[in-house]
Formats: C-alpha cells, structure tokens, sequence
C-alpha cells in the first residue's frame, strides 16, 4: 500500500459519519441506511454465509461491514492497517458486545505476514478497496487469498 493511502487513512475524522469514514458515498454523501442494507443483504447471500462461517475481512477500515458481518457468522478476522479506524471498530464492538471478531493491524498487500495458510476461514471478504492497490499488489493479495481458501477446502 502506498504512503499516500497510508496518509490518507490514518487522518480519518472520528467526527463524521461511518460511511463517510470509509468513503461509502454517493456525491460526497453518505450512502443512505437503506441501500447499506439491501447491499448487506445481496452479499450475504451472494457468499452464503451462515453461523458456520469463518470470514477473513480486508481492508476492514472502522468495521462498517464487520459489525453486520460478525452478527451473522462464526468468526471474523478484520485486518486494516488504519490505527485510528482499527480502534473505532474495537471500540464499536466493545460498545456492541460482540466476542466473535478478532481486529487485526496489518497490510493486506503483504497478507501472508499477517494469516497464515493453516489459518482457517471459509470465505475471504474485500470490499471497495481493490482500487488502492497496485495491479502488482491485486495479482498478489488474489494469489494469496485464493491460495488460503484453497487450503480450506476452496471456500464453497
């Protein structure tokens, strides 16, 4: 990940909104509560998770898909390299009660230093974030991902 993006990220305001946090918006505005919940619903079907699901979450930034998602699976591994956004999903899911999601500091371009392939998860979630990477760092992080389902039995 550039230093740029670095830069970027880590001067994320607490005091916005949790779209605008993460950039979820539609002309500079947060996307309403309503389409963030069809778009939750449509990929939760479209990965078949259930309460058997292990999910690996990158580029998690301050949890807006993690919180839905840890409500709904078994597990879930949230990596960012965001300090300031990483704590305000710690802290949401302190707020929240929620004991099923492991918040983890890192760079998913060098992903195979932060999970390992023995690592168990069902399902590899990354979601509008591609696009900060280089295609070099794309080729990389989809090799290595695939590689970890691949080991899991290919992730259904």
């Amino acid at each position: 990940m550039s230093e740029y993006w670095e830069t970027h990220w880590n001067k994320i305001s607490r005091d916005i909104d949790e779209q605008s946090q993460v950039e979820r918006t539609v002309k500079k505005q947060p996307i309403s509560n309503e389409l963030f919940e069809r778009t939750v619903k449509w990929v939760f079907d479209k990965m078949r998770l259930d309460r058997n699901s292990d999910v690996l979450e990158l580029c998690c930034g301050n949890g807006v898909w993690t919180i839905p998602f840890a409500k709904r699976v078994k597990s879930i591994t949230a990596v960012d390299f965001s300090k300031p956004l990483l704590e305000i999903l710690s802290e949401k899911c302190d707020a929240q009660g929620i004991k099923n999601a492991s918040v983890v500091y890192g760079d998913v371009s060098a992903i195979d230093n932060i999970v390992k392939f023995s690592d168990s998860y069902s399902r590899i979630f990354l979601y509008a974030a591609i696009q900060y990477f280089s295609e070099k760092e794309v080729i990389c992080i989809f090799e290595k991902t695939h590689g970890i389902l691949k080991s899991n039995g290919g992730g259904g």
